[in-house]
């Protein structure tokens, strides 16, 4: 098991191509997001009413606020651009793993080369198995949803209502993660032309290992990025703001280690 995880951390080193270029993505994608965010909450924030000005002005303003949500179009706009950010990261995702992936089983290519040349070949395929892993991700919530509804109307209390819903959303939680795992496997079994069967069925055979993997890989990151926040709020100053900078540099490193890691045991399981 650990044999994989060192493979797979030399592997990611060889990867510098793929690191930055989802290094870069995602850094521009937290630029738009907090642009957009704030585009639309700061206007807000600067028509709150004072102290000052009373309590009657602030239900004045939150009425206001109710008004135009309701009555006019006004929220139109920021729907479309929600479901325009969502479409492009549907988009993006599926390219950048493409060449994540094809890069992880063609070592010997030039590394700029065999990431482009991954996003060219595989984007289509991994691009429906992006929107099935999406559908299956959502829709225990079609059941969990009126759940939640049905125990929030029978809770009196914040802290009753996060103890009723912790194991339902932990659940929740270890299901994506367990849908994820699927889609890795079968991403990699197109690699090397396995069907979505086959691949799946390698994965509850090595489960095992797999599931080994995937928590020594998940404590690796939660550790990393205690540690990295930890320090920041310690070392207050340049160093915490270089630790901060360089934060989505090294977890993008960490999630291909992670993809890395499992693709090693798929290539010693497939040679064995």
């Amino acid at each position: 098991m650990l044999r994989f995880i060192k493979q797979g951390f030399i592997v990611t080193w060889n990867q510098p191509f793929a690191v930055i270029t989802l290094f870069i993505y995602r850094l521009i994608w937290s630029v738009i997001l907090y642009k957009t965010i704030g585009s639309i909450i700061v206007p807000i924030l600067h028509r709150y009413p004072e102290t000052e000005q009373g309590l009657m002005a602030r239900h004045l303003f939150f009425a206001e606020g109710q008004f135009q949500f309701i009555k006019t179009d006004l929220p139109n706009a920021y729907i479309w651009l929600g479901l325009g950010l969502l479409a492009a990261r549907m988009i993006l995702h599926p390219v950048l793993n493409a060449g994540v992936y094809y890069s992880l089983a063609n070592e010997h290519m030039n590394s700029g080369y065999r990431f482009i040349r991954g996003i060219k070949q595989l984007t289509l395929p991994y691009f429906l198995y992006y929107i099935v892993q999406t559908a299956l991700t959502l829709l225990p919530l079609l059941w969990l949803w009126p759940k939640f509804g049905k125990i929030a109307t029978m809770t009196s209390s914040l802290p009753q209502l996060a103890t009723s819903l912790l194991p339902w959303m932990i659940g929740y939680l270890l299901y994506i993660y367990f849908v994820h795992l699927c889609f890795m496997y079968i991403q990699f079994g197109k690699l090397y032309e396995a069907g979505p069967f086959t691949s799946l069925f390698r994965l509850i055979c090595w489960s095992p290992m797999v599931l080994s993997i995937a928590i020594i890989m998940l404590l690796i990151t939660g550790i990393f990025t205690l540690a990295a926040y930890t320090a920041t709020y310690i070392w207050a100053g340049l160093l915490a703001l270089l630790i901060y900078q360089l934060f989505p540099l090294f977890s993008s490193y960490l999630r291909i280690w992670s993809i890395a890691s499992q693709y090693e045991l798929w290539r010693y399981r497939d040679v064995v």
